[in-house]
């Protein structure tokens, strides 16, 4: 076995031209392994994680192609390669990767959620800014309560701290506010230390009512799409995933330090993690969630075809995946559940 101290080699012929779509998925797949691989034809050499590199070779139909690698991955990465090129880069062997929060697997049509931008409002007085604020907190207020009240009592509970939250944030802005700040600047600088995503959560609510926005603006666009859906998101809030409707089956969102270009995002990511109050209800859910880069969600457009599979460690994401690929998910899905205890699913908004 080679112990990566060994250069690990081989040699085959393109079968697609390595243009800007290839590169890109050859580049997503190099990242995956603990090698350095090198990619050499026309005798030129390019770095496999090197994008531009890779463009630069020139690479056309029926090229052999120099394939090494080293390190302690080296002979996968050289299986994987191959097999890459001999599929002529088919997207499904490169799947996104993404951080697992709830285990599970999803099938579904993306619904992309980008939460409504506030009109712009001319300056105001303090006065007229605190009489905003007001009117805001007691909206925000009253849409929590109304939260709690519909939720199963275990659910309920975890936004109980979310009142207290609002109720210090009001005493915090109204002396920003009296400062001469608008209500907006207000609320982004106290909530700007995101300690807990239920004072993300806080945040919205306020800006919403804020804004005049529709503080049900995901709900209405989720009731509007049939079928078994994805949501993917900029944002993810506690009280997004307490209201989904039970046709939404998995979740794809940013996690905080997430690289808007890198293959990954970080697992430490404060409010996105394992414990936060939005993975707490989607894991009582039974809803698959994965927390990716910012590149990975702006990959994915309204109605795309998608295939989740969080069952282990690192996520993977197809986007429009071939009919054997949703064939294999759709029978693992069965699979999984036909191990799975039966147990009384939690109530969901239909």
């Amino acid at each position: 076995m080679n112990d990566g101290t060994i250069p690990a080699r081989s040699e085959v012929r393109l079968r697609d031209a390595l243009h800007a779509r290839p590169a890109t998925h050859l580049v997503r797949l190099a990242q995956r392994f603990d090698a350095t691989i090198r990619l050499t034809l026309r005798g030129g050499s390019a770095n496999a994680e090197e994008v531009l590199e890779l463009l630069a070779l020139g690479g056309a139909i029926g090229d052999g192609l120099e394939i090494t690698a080293e390190g302690e991955d080296a002979d996968a990465a050289i299986v994987a390669v191959c097999e890459l090129v001999a599929r002529r880069f088919d997207a499904d062997l490169v799947p996104f990767l993404g951080v697992t929060v709830v285990e599970g697997i999803a099938i579904g049509w993306a619904v992309h959620w980008r939460r409504p931008i506030a009109r712009q409002r001319p300056p105001s007085t303090p006065e007229a800014e605190r009489v905003r604020m007001d009117a805001a907190l007691v909206r925000a207020q009253a849409g929590i309560a109304a939260l709690v009240r519909a939720l199963p009592r275990a659910e309920a509970q975890l936004f109980l701290p979310e009142l207290e939250i609002l109720k210090d944030l009001g005493a915090r802005v109204r002396d920003r506010i009296s400062a001469g700040e608008s209500g907006e600047s207000a609320v982004s600088a106290e909530t700007a230390a995101e300690t807990t995503d239920l004072l993300i959560d806080a945040r919205a609510r306020l800006l919403d009512a804020l804004g005049d926005t529709d503080g049900d603006a995901l709900g209405t666009l989720l009731r509007a799409s049939d079928g078994e859906r994805v949501l993917v998101t900029q944002e993810l809030t506690p009280s997004m995933v307490a209201t989904l409707p039970a046709h939404v089956v998995g979740i794809i969102a940013v996690a905080d330090g997430a690289s808007p270009s890198g293959a990954d995002c970080s697992s430490g990511a404060r409010t996105a993690g394992y414990a936060s109050h939005a993975a707490l209800l989607a894991r009582g859910r039974e809803i698959p969630l994965t927390f990716v880069g910012a590149h990975v969600v702006e990959a994915i457009t309204d109605h795309d075809n998608l295939v989740l599979d969080t069952t282990e460690k690192r996520t993977r994401l197809w986007i429009a995946p071939d009919d054997a690929r949703v064939r294999d998910a759709h029978a693992r899905k069965a699979s999984r559940a036909a191990l799975r205890v039966p147990s009384p699913p939690a109530t969901r908004p239909r």
